[in-house]
């Protein structure tokens, strides 16, 4: 049988902040945040899928496992690796979304309390 346990206000309270402090810290290296591939580009002034495009030149490093692990960036190194550059990066095109066309439905509305369906 497991044993139950009551918190006080204060033990949930001192818990929240806890997990908000852990969920705030970012990555380090040496001390130093980790940045992410928008801030990259905002940095470097290039659309994010260029960084993405050029994660290994600008020395990304992979948080997680797999291929689709999350990029970060160390500041000096992604900033040297661009000024060694010997061809500019080519800017990726901004990628646009189509918006879906919603037609009208052909089935009625539901009436509102007290209401009759339109």
């Amino acid at each position: 049988m497991t044993e139950r346990v009551e918190l006080t206000a204060e033990a949930i309270e001192a818990i929240a902040l806890r997990v908000a402090e852990v969920l705030r810290d970012e990555p380090t290296t040496a001390g130093k945040r980790l940045l992410t591939a928008a801030e990259v580009a905002d940095l470097l002034n290039v659309a994010r899928a260029t960084v993405y495009e050029h994660a290994d030149e600008l020395g990304a490093q992979r948080l997680g496992h797999g291929r689709r692990g999350r990029l970060r960036f160390d500041h000096d190194t992604a900033l040297n690796a661009w000024a060694r550059r010997t061809t500019p990066f080519e800017p990726a095109p901004e990628r646009t979304t189509t918006r879906r066309r919603t037609t009208a439905s052909r089935a009625g509305l539901l009436p509102i309390r007290g209401q009759e369906a339109a």
